[in-house]
């Protein structure tokens, strides 16, 4: 059990932390350019949605609960 709880943690915590390490990466003009898009709604639609979604499923598959794969594959059939 302590296992499926580390592997749900981690796929939540990697892909923070690697957006985070290539956000402190950029200079000041591409962290300016980088808000400046995320500010815009098709983003979240274009990314987002998928990103999340597979998070989603994944978590649900590690955690075995069906009605958590169910709304991460509908968000990515979605997508």
């Amino acid at each position: 059990m302590l296992f499926i709880q580390f592997l749900t943690i981690a796929i939540w915590i990697i892909p923070i932390l690697f957006f985070a390490s290539i956000y402190m990466k950029m200079d000041k003009k591409d962290r300016g350019k980088f808000r400046t898009e995320l500010k815009r709604p098709s983003v979240y639609l274009g990314m987002g949605i998928p990103v999340i979604g597979t998070l989603i499923l994944f978590t649900g598959i590690f955690s075995a609960t069906k009605w958590l794969q169910h709304i991460g594959v509908i968000m990515l059939l979605g997508s």
